[in-house]
Order: structure tokens, then C-alpha cells, then sequence
């Protein structure tokens, strides 16, 4: 680790740790020193976790029902229970079947951002720049659509993808009659998933949205080794000088690392334009913020990354005043893009079938080194992205 990597991820991890105490102190009516002393001395059995107050109760799982009659006043079995809470939420969120002449269309930006179409009916989803362009064009040429809530859930992906998406966007926010953009960040908006949002009229995250990383850089595979050792001889035949910069046989000489720079720093200082832009930031001070740093969303309101803190309903609650709709709790919900017409088009064989079961008892980390190639894979044929180099996860 870089020293300026570990200065980030540091800071990153700080934050994530204050708000841990903060939430856990607050919900266990402890004060904070207390907290991170049960901390530094756990972990605690049953017994001691009751004694320190971490748990309310030490129960067997037959027990449990005996206990929610306790709290209820009554005989309430778990799976009546679920429903009724279910239930509850839904009453107190917002209605679907209202009829009304004004709506909010939600629309959701999720996974790795790619060219072409979103995938991932059957795994990991991601975030095609068509299939999202086009959601956004039909919310906007939607006269019921009064705003968007864009849900980013994103680390990045292709650039060139990322600012079709902006490019849309930007359309809705500056068009003649301007609908506006609110977004919401869920778990992460980051690089091409925090390009995206520039645009938006308000951006909300929660306070532990992995965010910012404001940043461009290229690479490819060189397997010209590994081929060696194991006996495949791959020859390339090629005209122009710069032939094979991106061919996975060679390695890049002196020029063409300058050419990938040069490359980089175009997009790069797009990119910090959009979001002085949109952020209405000096340049200079994105500059500062950028550099690929990636920011808790607490810290990212702190520094105008983020206008807001909150979810996905403070989202919706938002883009209803800025339309001008009176209730967002009874406002209409035009859910995009839909997606049972991709699935009914998804073509499965014996192969995939017996991937999927190879899958299923391989370990966790295989599955998020394949969900990172498969970012790669999506596109091989950008020269530059936009994505996070590495996954962030706390344990």
C-alpha cells in the first residue's frame, strides 16, 4: 500500500468506525468511550454481551414466539407477524395505485456502467448506458413524469458510457422545460457512478455511501508470460506503429504509455468539469478532491459532494416538491427500466446450468474477483475508466 492509499482508506475507515459507535452507542444507550471499551475487550459470550447490555435477552429460538406475545399483548405467530409489518411499511411509504395525472419516475443505475444493454437477470446486474438512456429519455418525454429519482448503486465502469448517461441527463435538467433530477446514492456512487450523478438538481447518500473517487485510468492484461509457460506460442502481425497498443501479447513501450497518459488526462479533466459544473465548485478545489480519493458520504457533504443526507423516500419526498406534486406519500411510481422483457429473451442451456452449480461451492472471494473481471470484460474496448480499482469491504 502507497502511503496516500493508506492516508485514504484510513480516513474511510474512521468515519465508517464513528459512525458504528455513534449508531450503537445511541441504540444501546451507552456513551461512546464505554462503547469502544466493550470493543477493544470483546468478543463477549451470551452471558457477558447481556451483562455489558449489548443484547436484551438470551433466548432459545423456541422461545421466541413466547417472547413477541410479550411485546405484542397477544398471540402473534413469527410469520403473521412479518405480514403485518410488511404491511405497516407499505401503508406508511407511499401508494403505487393512486391515479393521478402527476408521477415521479424511479429509475435505477445499478452495477458496473458498460456500453450497450443493462445485464443480469440471472446475476450480478449491471448498468448498460442504452437500456439506462433510454429510461431517461422516455421520463422525460413523459408529460405525467413531473421529476426523476435517479438510484445509483454504481462503482463505475466504461467513461464513455458514463457520459451518454450525464449526457441525458443533462438534457432533462437544462431542456426547455426542465424536469428535475434528484439523486439517490445507495451503498456506492463512485467514479462513473458519481459522473453520473453531476447533473442532478440534489444529491442525497447516507452517511456511509462510499462515494467521490473522482478519477481515470487505464490498463489491459499482458498474458504473454503465462502463455510462454505453458507452451502457446501467440504471434502478432501488425501495420501501423500503435498497432498493438491494447493487445494482450505485448507489453506497451515508452510512447505508448505516454499516448494512454495523455488519453487519461483528457478524460480526466472532463471529468473534473462536470462536476465543477454540476457541484458549481472551482475546478481547482475538484482537483483537490479528486485524484481518485473516494469519500464516506458524510465526509462527501462535508466537502459539496453531496448536497443531503438520506435515503431513497427523502429522495422521493424531494423530487415531489420540486415537481410540484402535493403528497409524495400517495405519488405514483413509475419504476424504469423494466426489465421481464430482457428476461424472457435470456437464453440458458445445459452449460450455464452447470456453471452456476460449479459456483454455488466455490468461496466468496472467487465470486467478487469474477464480479471485478467481468467489470473488465464489459469494457475491453474503452480505453479509459471510470471505475474503482478495487472493491472496499468491511468485515
Amino acid at each position: 500500500m502507497s502511503p496516500a492509499e493508506r492516508e485514504q482508506l484510513g480516513a474511510l475507515l474512521d468515519d465508517y468506525y464513528a459512525l458504528f459507535l455513534e449508531d450503537v452507542a445511541a441504540a444501546r444507550g451507552l456513551d461512546a468511550d464505554s462503547l469502544r471499551w466493550l470493543i477493544n475487550h470483546g468478543p463477549y459470550d451470551a452471558a457477558d454481551a447481556l451483562a455489558h447490555h449489548l443484547v436484551d435477552a438470551v433466548i432459545y429460538p423456541d422461545e421466541l414466539e413466547s417472547r413477541l406475545n410479550d411485546l405484542c399483548g397477544g398471540k402473534v405467530q413469527i410469520k403473521s407477524y412479518s405480514k403485518i409489518a410488511d404491511r405497516q411499511v407499505y401503508q406508511t411509504a407511499w401508494n403505487y395505485e393512486t391515479q393521478s395525472s402527476a408521477a415521479v419516475a424511479l429509475i435505477y443505475a445499478t452495477g458496473t456502467i458498460h456500453s450497450g444493454k443493462s445485464k443480469g437477470a440471472f446475476s450480478d446486474p449491471t448498468c448498460g448506458a442504452e437500456t439506462i438512456c433510454k429510461a431517461i429519455r422516455q421520463a422525460r418525454k413523459d408529460k405525467s413524469v413531473k421529476a426523476i429519482v435517479l438510484r445509483v448503486d454504481s462503482p463505475g465502469g466504461s467513461g464513455s458510457a458514463s457520459d451518454l448517461i450525464w449526457r441525458e441527463l443533462h438534457l432533462t435538467t437544462t431542456a426547455d422545460q426542465p424536469k428535475p433530477v434528484i439523486v439517490s446514492m445507495s451503498g456506492v456512487a463512485a467514479s462513473g457512478g458519481y459522473y453520473i450523478a453531476c447533473p442532478a438538481d440534489t444529491i442525497l447518500a447516507n452517511r456511509a455511501t462510499l462515494t467521490g473517487s473522482i478519477g481515470v485510468f487505464s490498463g489491459k492484461f499482458n498474458v504473454a508470460a503465462l502463455l510462454d509457460k505453458i507452451g502457446v506460442n501467440a504471434v502478432t502481425i501488425k501495420r501501423g506503429e500503435h498497432a498493438g497498443l491494447w493487445s494482450p501479447y505485448e507489453s506497451a513501450s515508452a510512447e505508448e504509455r505516454r499516448i494512454i497518459r495523455d488519453l487519461n488526462e483528457s478524460q480526466y479533466t472532463l471529468f473534473v468539469e462536470r462536476v465543477a459544473d454540476g457541484r458549481a465548485l472551482p475546478a481547482g478545489r475538484v482537483r483537490e478532491l479528486g485524484g481518485g480519493r473516494i469519500y464516506s458520504g458524510r465526509a462527501a457533504i462535508e466537502n459539496g459532494l453531496v448536497d443531503l443526507e438520506g435515503g431513497l423516500k427523502d429522495a422521493i419526498r424531494i423530487a415531489c416538491e420540486m415537481g410540484g406534486v402535493p403528497d409524495y406519500r400517495r405519488v405514483p411510481l413509475k419504476v424504469l427500466p423494466r426489465w421481464w422483457g430482457s428476461i424472457l429473451n435470456l437464453e440458458t442451456g445445459d452449460l450455464e446450468t452447470r456453471l452456476e452449480l460449479l459456483e454455488s461451492v466455490l468461496p466468496a472471494r472467487y465470486h467478487l474477483a469474477r464480479s471485478y473481471f467481468n467489470a473488465w470484460l464489459y469494457n475491453y474496448d474503452d480505453y479509459s475508466l471510470m471505475l474503482m480499482p478495487y472493491w472496499v469491504i468491511f468485515e
